[in-house]
This record gives C-alpha cells, sequence and structure tokens, in this order.
C-alpha cells in the first residue's frame, strides 16, 4: 500500500499527477493540475494509512482546513476517497516556494530583517487558528512546515496532526506526534497541549532560523536539568529583545510563555523608547517693517567774512572790505545762509544730557587792548623797583654819615 501515484494519472478524472513533492511513512505529497479549473496548479496530499485512526485523523484535517480563510494558510479545495485504492486524498493550494529549513541549509543563519516579517505573518496565522470556536492547535510547527513564497507571504502548512482543544474535557480530537527539537514538554505526555504549545514550536523555529543549530529536545532539557544556550551566544547580531522573547517562547513551563501569538508577535518587534515632550517656546511677536521715507537733502550753508573794522558782510574768498577797502584779515566766518528755524530743528542733532554749565568764556580783546592791559598790569611792578631803590640810597646815605661823625668824634678826642 506504499505505492505512489504514477505521473500523469488521473484522480476523480479531475486532478492530473505533475511531479511527486515530498513523501513520508504515512502518506505523500504531489503536484497536480486541475483540468476543470484551466488547469491551476493544486497540491495534493494521499494518505496511504488505511488505519481507523490514520483516516480520522485524515479527515480531522480535511475539516479543520476547508473552513479556514487566511492569508498564510493554505484553502482546501476537495477531499475525496479514491475507491479503487481506499486512499484519501486532499486537495488544496500548491504553495510555490522554499520553505525554511531549505533556506537555512543554502544561506545559514538569517538576519532579523529577513526573518522577523516571515515570523509576525506566521504568529498573525497562529492567532487565527486560536481564537476559531473551539481553538485549533497546529501541534507540528516546525522550518520544513513554513514555506515562503515569492511574493514574501509565509505560508503555514501540513496540518496532519492539528487538533481541536477542548478546554472542558482537557482532551483533544487528533492524532499524538512530535518533531524532535520543537515539541514542548506537554506534548510528550506530560500535560495537555495548547495554543502556548504553537507557541514553543515557533519559538523553537525561531532559534533555528536565528542560530542555523536545532534546539535541544524538551525532554533532554528537563532530563539533564540544562538552561538553553542564549541564541545571541551563537549569534550576536541577534537583538536582545528578540532573544528574550524567544527564550520565553521556549519555556518549558507552559504558564510562563507568551499568553498569546499576539503577545509573542508584540515582543518581536523593537521597543519604542518614551519621548520626552519639547520644550514651549513662544513664537516671536511679527513686526512689520515700517516704511523709511526718502532722505532729504540738507541744505549747505554759504559762508561769509565779517569785516571787523566796519562790520560789513563780504563773500567767503574776499581779501579786502569792499565797504571800507581796510584788509580783512583777522575777520571772522559767519554762517549767513542757514536754513530757517524750523529747518534747523529737523537737522539738528539730537540733544546731549544735561550736564553742568561750562563757564562762559573771556571776550575776545583786540591787540590794542591787549597792550594797553599789559601796560597798566607792568606800571605798579616798576614803581615799585623804584621805591626800593630810593631806600637804598638813603639807608647808605645815612650809613655814611655814621661813619663820618664817629670819625670826626675821634679826631677831637685826640687831639
Amino acid at each position: 500500500m506504499s505505492n505512489t501515484l504514477a505521473l500523469n494519472s488521473l484522480l476523480q478524472n479531475r486532478y492530473r499527477i505533475l511531479q511527486k513533492l515530498g513523501q513520508g511513512g504515512f502518506g505523500a505529497v504531489y503536484l497536480a493540475q486541475d483540468t476543470r479549473l484551466n488547469n491551476r496548479l493544486v497540491a495534493a496530499k494521499e494518505n496511504f494509512d488505511n488505519s481507523t485512526e490514520a483516516q480520522t485523523q485524515f479527515q480531522i484535517e480535511a475539516n479543520l482546513l476547508a473552513n479556514l480563510q487566511h492569508a498564510s494558510l493554505p484553502r482546501v479545495s476537495d477531499f475525496f476517497v479514491e475507491p479503487s485504492s481506499g486512499r484519501q486524498y486532499l486537495i488544496m493550494d500548491f504553495v510555490e516556494g522554499d520553505d525554511l529549513a531549505l533556506i537555512v541549509q543554502r544561506t545559514g543563519r538569517l538576519s532579523e530583517t529577513q526573518a522577523l516579517p516571515w515570523m509576525e505573518q506566521v504568529c498573525e496565522a497562529l492567532a487565527y487558528l486560536h481564537t476559531q470556536q473551539p481553538p485549533i492547535i497546529h501541534r507540528d510547527i516546525k522550518p520544513p512546515n513554513i514555506r515562503i513564497r515569492r511574493d514574501q507571504r509565509a505560508i503555514l502548512v501540513d496540518f496532519g496532526i492539528a487538533k481541536v482543544f477542548d478546554a472542558a474535557r482537557k482532551t483533544a480530537d487528533g492524532a499524538r506526534a512530535v518533531s524532535a527539537g520543537y515539541s514542548p514538554l506537554e506534548q510528550y505526555g506530560n500535560g495537555t497541549t495548547d495554543a502556548r504549545s504553537d507557541l514553543y514550536a515557533l519559538g523553537a523555529t525561531m532559534y533555528f532560523v536565528f542560530t542555523a543549530q536545532t534546539p535541544p529536545d524538551a525532554t533532554e532539557l528537563a532530563a539533564q536539568d540544562k538552561f538553553l544556550t542564549p541564541p545571541r551566544k551563537m549569534n550576536p547580531k541577534l537583538s536582545s529583545h528578540v532573544e528574550a522573547a524567544i527564550l520565553q517562547a521556549m519555556h518549558l513551563d507552559a504558564r510562563h510563555r507568551h499568553n498569546s501569538a499576539d503577545e509573542l508577535r508584540r515582543a518581536l518587534r523593537a521597543p519604542i523608547p518614551a519621548q520626552k515632550p519639547a520644550p514651549y517656546v513662544p513664537a516671536k511677536p511679527v513686526v512689520q517693517a515700517q516704511p523709511i521715507a526718502p532722505a532729504q537733502p540738507v541744505p549747505q550753508p554759504s559762508v561769509t567774512v565779517h569785516c571787523i573794522h566796519c562790520g560789513k558782510m563780504n563773500r567767503a574768498n574776499a581779501r579786502v572790505c569792499a565797504y571800507c577797502g581796510k584788509s580783512l584779515r583777522g575777520g571772522v566766518q559767519n554762517l549767513a545762509a542757514l536754513p530757517p528755524v524750523q529747518d534747523q530743528a529737523r537737522y539738528a542733532p539730537p540733544p546731549k544730557p544735561q550736564s553742568a554749565p561750562e563757564p562762559a568764556p573771556f571776550p575776545k580783546k583786540s591787540r590794542r587792548g591787549a597792550k594797553q592791559s599789559a601796560q597798566k598790569k607792568s606800571a605798579p611792578q616798576k614803581q615799585t623797583s623804584r621805591t626800593k631803590k630810593m631806600l637804598q640810597v638813603i639807608v647808605f646815605v645815612l650809613i655814611g654819615l655814621i661813619v663820618l661823625v664817629i670819625v670826626v668824634f675821634l679826631l677831637l678826642a685826640i687831639g
């Protein structure tokens, strides 16, 4: 019963087998053409295990996928049993692209920029599954079951061991199976699997994607009381918040994992630092420019020369007074043509601050007056010097008379 379908054979007189995509211990997947719908490509999943349990689980997978509509989940278009062989077939969308296991095998560990958008899309698909009534648990998330299409959309495939969770009975309709390194501890029979079991498997998938290393099995970690090696030790470029999300999702105790796929998706995003409000800056007042009046020409005063002899005004360059005929040397220039008083106020400089009044200047004197004044000042001085000389002469005369009297007196006394 393990014989596979021959190429170009027809299923249900409709689906032509083109290529075998993969084969496992209990079935195979083929690339086929739908001859009734414009030869569109489909995936035909075959179950050649005729046991009652296997057929029941295959029926569950068909029923689950038939009612789901999500961008990251394949659509089921047909389910039937081939009468000649008794094998079950599931017809679904063909997801063209490579799975994560093959991508990492070719390129090595992936960067956050490339892989995080795919992981967020898988989180969205899991959130959709887990919020169905009743919730649907995939239970087989691993790199080979996440395919990347050419449009960079991640598709979660292979619901072969999916189950419908019944929280009241704490039982599930579906098969029990595990994938080493990706299945949580409770999936080995040590508890009840629920939505958090899928989060563990997705965390283990991210561990593989960012380190290119398959994580250790959950039972090995539990038995040897080991701690999971932080992924940043193998990939220092991994962000700390992504590492923290992976380690929390892979916690052996389901109570310490994320509560939902949406919570895990938010944890994968970079934290946004709190921004301080910008300080208030008052707006500057708008000052309207005042129009500037054009500058008025300042009239230039005409300069004249004042004659000191006759008091008449002469032109600026005159040397002899035109009225009295005397020389204008020493004449005073006069600003005779100053503008009127109101115009002078316009051009006058701003008033200076008041200060102590300056002493009035002495009036100017003529040369003759200055000579007479000098003579008046020197006359008392000459008179004083003459008096002194006269007194000196009188003193000398008196001294001479006294000496003469003494000499006469001495002569008389001797004779």
